[in-house]
């Protein structure tokens, strides 16, 4: 069997835990505007997933084909689903969640204690945390303190859309 890249590996253990698309690339592509970049990611974002691991934007689903996000990429005859209501979206931050696949084992340290035999990793300024991997494939990834997640609670509407 070929080995299988890192990206690849690192989207198979972390797909299924229902943050959205984990990018092993997540930096915005060089061609993508001011506008997005200091956006990020949204939903409704439609791009294509490219062969470094990361995202080039196109436009978003809810935005106006004339807006300046989307920077003329919409594809002709563009007609935006309406953006969703406050009751339609359920916002919560995920500042500092860590997501991990079945076989990573991991917890939260002062800065500079470590057990003896872990992995110690350093995420922010004074925070650390121990990592301890039981199997040859996992991955981990720590969300940034600026994280939010966003969930659809009806994604009938946009599945019906898509189609």
């Amino acid at each position: 069997m070929a080995e299988q890249h890192p990206r690849t590996l690192y989207t198979k253990e972390l797909i299924h835990k229902g943050r959205g698309y984990p990018f092993w690339y997540p930096e915005p592509d060089s061609s993508a505007s001011a506008e997005f970049k200091e956006r990020g990611i949204y939903p409704g974002d439609v791009g294509i997933l490219n062969n470094d691991g990361g995202f080039n934007f196109l436009f978003n689903i809810f935005g106006d084909a004339n807006g300046r996000i989307d920077e003329r990429r919409v594809p002709p005859g563009f007609q935006p689903l309406p953006e969703p209501t406050s009751r339609d979206v359920q916002i919560s931050p995920a500042h500092g969640d860590v997501l991990k696949s079945q076989h990573v084992s991991c917890r939260e340290v002062s800065a500079g204690a470590s057990a003896q035999g872990l992995q110690s990793i350093q995420v922010d300024a004074g925070v650390s945390f121990d990592v301890s991997i039981m199997e040859a494939s996992a991955a981990i990834l720590f969300l940034p303190n600026c994280s939010t997640k966003y969930e659809a609670l009806n994604k009938a509407p946009i599945k019906d859309y898509a189609q």
